[in-house]
C-alpha cells in the first residue's frame, strides 16, 4: 500500500492509501508521497514538492490593550 495525495487546483484535496497509481488515479490526479515528504489536506503542490501553508500569526494577549 502506498500513500497518495489527490491534487485539485495545485492543492492537496485528499490523501489516500492505494495498492497502485492506477487505482489512486480513479480518485483524481494522484501524486505519491512518503514520510520524508508528507502531504496533508490544504497543502500546496508545486509539481514537485508539497508546501505547508503559513503558520497563523499568534497574538500575545498580554501586549494587547
Amino acid at each position: 500500500m502506498t500513500h497518495f495525495a489527490i491534487i485539485e487546483n495545485n492543492e492537496v484535496a485528499n490523501v489516500i492509501i492505494a495498492d497502485s497509481q492506477e487505482i489512486a488515479n480513479l480518485f483524481g490526479h494522484a501524486v505519491e508521497w512518503d514520510y520524508d515528504q508528507p502531504a496533508y489536506i490544504g497543502w500546496t503542490y508545486d509539481g514537485k514538492n508539497f508546501i505547508a501553508p503559513p503558520k497563523p500569526e499568534t497574538i500575545d494577549s498580554k501586549t494587547q490593550t
